[in-house]
């Protein structure tokens, strides 16, 4: 579903049935979106980013088969440049209120059919700043971050067409890169 920063969504490289079913990740490997099918926590999930970033209500789950892929693209409106995402990148994610942002490393993407259109959801985890030192790259001056437990479904709508770089370093961390990396 396009909305007013991300025209033309879509969502390429799709995923073979038989590897969701493998997955030990268990919001990676829902199939089939139905009410009471042991698939609860990535029910209410789905149900709390359709209303925060779709405005829309997900009431009574039909029998709905979700369409999960590598990678997904949109175009950003203002630079008509086409943005591509796949999974494992880090996305920058705007919070509810829009006024702040934060860092997610995408998990699952997947395509949630209803009412005949095609709704684009991430499964992410985010990252955090470290709350140990050392607390930025002693060379580069680089903030450092640390993945957490934190995981969450999200809509399209949060997602920013920033492209993120976040590198791994030692112990844990991760090492946010806050400029174009083909300039380096």
């Amino acid at each position: 579903m396009s909305d007013s920063t991300h025209k033309a969504p879509l969502a390429i490289h799709r995923v073979n049935s038989k590897i969701v079913k493998s997955q030990i990740d268990p919001y990676l490997r829902v199939e089939v979106v139905r009410n009471s099918m042991g698939n609860d926590d990535f029910v209410t999930e789905l149900r709390k980013a359709f209303s925060r970033d779709y405005n829309q209500y997900l009431g009574v789950l039909d029998r709905n088969i979700l369409q999960w892929s590598k990678k997904f693209a949109f175009t950003e409106p203002k630079s008509r440049k086409r943005i591509c995402f796949s999974a494992g990148d880090f996305v920058k994610i705007s919070e509810v209120d829009r006024r702040d942002f934060t860092f997610a490393r995408v998990d699952g993407i997947f395509v949630y059919q209803r009412t005949s259109s095609n709704w684009l959801f991430l499964v992410v985890t985010f990252a955090a700043f470290r709350t140990s030192p050392p607390y930025s790259d002693h060379l580069l001056k680089h903030a450092l971050y640390t993945m957490t437990d934190r995981r969450a479904i999200i809509g399209l709508p949060r997602v920013s067409s920033e492209q993120v770089w976040m590198v791994q370093g030692a112990n844990d961390s991760l090492l946010f890169v806050d400029h174009d990396v083909w300039t380096m």
